[in-house]
């Protein structure tokens, strides 16, 4: 299953909203305010999308246990 996060709409508000927050740290952006907001939108639609985000081992990997 291939899912093209680049062209998603909550992954291009996130980018621009990082842009726009002249904050330098991705991390402290994603943890916090708009930044959480637009993580946790795009995190919802990989769910969708069919991604398993409970594995963060490779997927060609796990899939031969």
């Amino acid at each position: 299953m291939s899912w093209e996060f680049t062209e998603d709409a909550a992954f291009l508000a996130l980018c621009d909203a990082f842009k726009e927050s002249g904050e330098t740290s991705a991390m402290e952006f994603l943890a916090n305010g708009e930044g959480a907001f637009h993580f946790q939108e795009l995190s919802q639609n990989a769910a969708g999308e069919g991604i398993d985000l409970s594995d963060s081992t490779d997927s060609r990997s796990s899939s031969r246990r």
